[in-house]
C-alpha cells in the first residue's frame, strides 16, 4: 500500500516508551535531589546496593538502547517507503505527460 504507513502502531509504541522512560528517569531524580540529608544519602546508598540498582540501570539502559535502535530502524523504513512512493508518483506523472505529447508531435 503506497499510501499507507507502515509500522505506524510499532513506531508509536516504541516513541511511547521512550517518553515513558525519561519521565520516569526525571521523576527519580527529582526526588533523589531531595536527599539532601547525610544519614538519608547514607540510607540511599545502603539500599541502592542491597538492591543492585546499579545494575537494574545498566540493564534499562541497554534496553532503552535497543528500543532507540529499533525506533530508528522503523523510522528510517518508513520513510524509505514514503520517498519510493514519491517517486513512483513521479515516474507515473512523466509518463502521463509524454502520453499526452504523442498526439501532439504529429
Amino acid at each position: 500500500m503506497p499510501f499507507r504507513t507502515p509500522y505506524k502502531r510499532e513506531i508509536e509504541e516504541l516513541s511511547d516508551l521512550r517518553i515513558d522512560s525519561s519521565l520516569l528517569t526525571e521523576r527519580v531524580d527529582n526526588a533523589l535531589k531531595l536527599i539532601g540529608d547525610d544519614y538519608l544519602a547514607r540510607v540511599y546508598a545502603v539500599a541502592s546496593q542491597r538492591l543492585y540498582l546499579h545494575e537494574w540501570n545498566a540493564s534499562i539502559a541497554g534496553k532503552l538502547s535497543i528500543i532507540e535502535d529499533l525506533y530508528q530502524v522503523l523510522t528510517d523504513r518508513v520513510s524509505t517507503a514514503q520517498n519510493h512512493t514519491l517517486e513512483l508518483i513521479v515516474i507515473v506523472l512523466i509518463i502521463i505527460e509524454i502520453l499526452l505529447a504523442l498526439p501532439h508531435l504529429h
